[in-house]
């Protein structure tokens, strides 16, 4: 029984991970009472500028700017994904279950702060209250916490059989 928990929990890290990656392209931020405000992940992490045509001229908008706060749970991601496929190979350290653990949760943590991170152009006429979730870090956080449960269980049910 325990190797299939094993088994299994091993194989949903990746596809977790994976998916709180691809939240990036998903709507991160909407605007409460417009729906002309809707921000992907990528738009909230390397900012966005409108343009709008009038006449022969085309006018452009700094709405948000680029975001370390906002970037911090993909790169928590990638680095997670890193330390398991290493410790997936035999490679790593008997704490790298630990460490993978750890930068999911961290990465979760990141991803429900996203409207926290929003840093906004000079031209925009809203304030930060105005702003709601959207599905992409909700999702992205679930699947952040999960991948970390299950790169934790190898390293728990190590410890319990090394009690017993």
């Amino acid at each position: 029984m325990k190797e299939k928990i094993k088994k299994y929990t091993f194989l949903a890290v990746p596809f977790l991970a994976l998916a709180a990656l691809l939240m990036i392209f998903a709507v991160t931020v909407v605007h409460k009472n417009s729906t002309m405000y809707q921000f992907t992940g990528w738009q909230t992490v390397f900012g966005f500028t409108a343009e709008e045509a009038w006449g022969s001229s085309v006018v452009r908008y700094e709405i948000l700017k680029f975001s370390f706060l906002n970037i911090m749970p993909y790169i928590l991601l990638i680095g997670g994904i890193v330390v398991y496929v290493i410790d997936a190979l035999g490679k790593g350290k008997t704490f790298f279950g630990w460490i993978t653990a750890g930068l999911f949760l961290v990465a979760a943590v990141f991803f429900f702060l996203s409207i926290v991170g929003i840093q906004f152009g000079a031209d925009v006429d809203f304030a930060i209250e105005e702003l709601l979730m959207g599905p992409g870090p909700i999702i992205g956080g679930i699947c952040s916490i999960l991948a970390s449960l299950c790169a934790a269980t190898t390293p728990v049910m190590n410890l319990i059989e090394a009690k017993k």
